[in-house]
């Protein structure tokens, strides 16, 4: 075969796979129709979403259908569809009457890990298992059990740490406890470690991946039961479970008190180092973020920087995103009233050291109002950010609107209508996938007591998928020699490629149609190129 006939065989599958990406898939672009992951009968609740290498997600819940919330799991590929039976994979089949929180991670290979409250034993344990993208649970149908104790467990955490194995955190008694598991699911320590204070209690909060093998966890500290104070510690761990941070861990909040039952989460800065947001409870009720370095050291002044000054109001629920490229820090919370009657929704974006760049008042998203929105979700898009929130605590719309970084609206008309149907809702969970689409799912009451559904949302604020151009890596609508120098910095740095194209999916790189990004890829996009001459 000639070159010539090589390079004509090699356009013509390349536009044969052009035609075929312009069809949407399972996603829908009517938020009146969201896809439906989990709607068999009785609750299904406590939807977690995470993203996969290839675009797509594993997203999980509790399953109340048979009795028991049994733990379940499924995959969606880039385009929205299902890789498993409808209603998904059957985790864990449990008996409990009630839940209490869990947590789902994706490791490099695409496989999602799962750790939650297991009484399959007989009794009240820590469970969790390891499933192939085919839907194989690698560590067997009873997965691994990491406790043996009649104490109260519950909340367990999980995280990936990037040498391979995984942490799994969760509280126990009066303290909380760390396992790391290697690639099989076996335990490297013996015993656990535990994390517990002479008084009081501990009760994990958060855990996430800090680079060179470590872990960091967020913890609520309880110092004198239901009615003290709850303050805010963390902690770095190496691989055998040693302290980082020192002997004592970082304070990274004793000011005040969190409320009881509310249990933050952190963001890691890709640095070593950690982003909190939070609300206090015991002074004005006002939101806060801190950053922590690598080593430790808080960046900002204790007990962190409030959100807004802006007097005779109340924060609530802070959702905190980071933006690697910039050092900024962004949070968008619910705003109350005194009286807590009138609601509404704010944001900050925060300079590297600190300083409100949003006045000091923060910016207004939604101007206070008989709606309670909730559930608020922050993610980073280009510059700025995407926020999602439930509009109401009764019937509610599931709503998002993006801002860039002065603060003005990017959609025109926000906010958004992400789901149309007015409904209860509750547990939004929202990813950023590698192909910088927003991936959501939520517990709606549309139906009955709950079903899972979830939704993706363009970085033009559009639903379902919208056709695009293999090819063309810079997004100005035609695949020619300016997308050279993207097409390079897509297949040798996609997290750069993403920060620099911000509203451009990274697999318009993806030319053979392989589902993932690489040097197989060059030949077809090179005769995209000739072809076009």
């Amino acid at each position: 075969m000639t070159t010539s006939i090589a390079r004509r065989v090699l356009i013509a599958v390349c536009t044969l796979i052009l035609l075929t990406a312009g069809a949407n898939g399972q996603w829908s672009s009517d938020p009146a129709q969201n896809l439906a992951i989990a709607d068999r009968t009785a609750d299904q609740v406590q939807p977690k979403v995470r993203g996969t290498s290839d675009g797509g997600c594993y997203i999980s819940w509790f399953d109340n259908a048979t009795g028991g919330y049994d733990v379940y799991l499924q995959r969606l590929d880039p385009q929205g569809y299902e890789q498993w039976a409808h209603n998904g994979l059957l985790i864990a089949n449990r008996s409990y009457s009630s839940t209490t929180d869990y947590d789902l991670a994706v490791d490099v290979d695409d496989n999602a890990i799962l750790t939650y409250n297991d009484d399959r034993s007989g009794s009240d344990q820590i469970g969790c298992n390891k499933i192939s993208p085919s839907g194989t649970l690698l560590w067997g149908p009873s997965g691994v059990l990491l406790t043996n104790t009649i104490e109260f467990v519950a909340s367990p955490k999980v995280t990936v740490s990037s040498t391979g194995d995984y942490f799994v955190g969760w509280s126990q008694g009066d303290a909380f406890w760390l396992q790391r598991l290697n690639a099989s699911g076996v335990p490297q320590w013996s015993p656990a470690k535990r994390v517990g204070p002479t008084s009081g209690s501990y009760l994990l909060s958060d855990l996430e991946e800090g680079g060179g093998g470590t872990a960091i966890a967020l913890w609520v500290y309880y110092t004198g039961g239901y009615t003290g104070p709850k303050y805010l510690y963390s902690q770095k761990y190496t691989p055998t479970g040693a302290p980082v941070w020192g002997l004592a861990p970082v304070i990274v909040f004793n000011g005040g008190s969190v409320q009881m039952g509310y249990f933050p989460s952190f963001v890691p800065d890709g640095s070593g180092g950690a982003v909190y947001g939070w609300y206090d409870v015991a002074g004005t009720r006002n939101c806060y973020v801190q950053h922590v370095s690598t080593t430790g050291s808080e960046l900002f002044l204790h007990n962190g920087v409030a959100a807004s000054t802006l007097a005779n109001r109340i924060r609530l629920s802070p959702s905190v995103a980071y933006n690697a490229a910039s050092g900024e820090i962004f949070l968008f919370w619910t705003e109350a009233d005194m009286n807590q009657t009138q609601w509404g929704l704010y944001g900050q974006r925060f300079s590297p050291t600190g300083s409100r760049l949003w006045t000091n008042s923060g910016l207004q998203l939604l101007p206070l109002s008989g709606l309670q929105n909730a559930f608020v979700e922050t993610v980073i898009a280009g510059s700025g950010a995407t926020v999602f929130y439930v509009d109401d605590d009764g019937p509610a719309h599931l709503m998002g609107t993006r801002v860039d970084g002065v603060g003005n609206l990017v959609w025109p008309g926000s906010p958004r209508m992400v789901c149309s149907v007015p409904s209860g809702k509750w547990g939004l969970d929202v990813v950023r996938t590698p192909s910088t689409m927003p991936l959501l799912a939520w517990a709606d009451q549309r139906v009955d007591g709950g079903n899972i559904y979830a939704q993706n949302v363009n970085p033009d604020g559009s639903l379902g998928l919208p056709a695009f151009i293999f090819g063309d890596l810079n997004c100005d609508g035609a695949v020619d020699f300016g997308d050279i120098n993207p097409f390079v910095l897509a297949l040798t740095n996609p997290t750069a490629y993403e920060e620099t194209y911000p509203d451009c999916r990274l697999l318009h790189a993806d030319i053979n149609d392989s589902g993932s990004v690489g040097f197989d890829d060059i030949n077809p996009f090179v005769a995209l190129l000739t072809g076009m001459k």
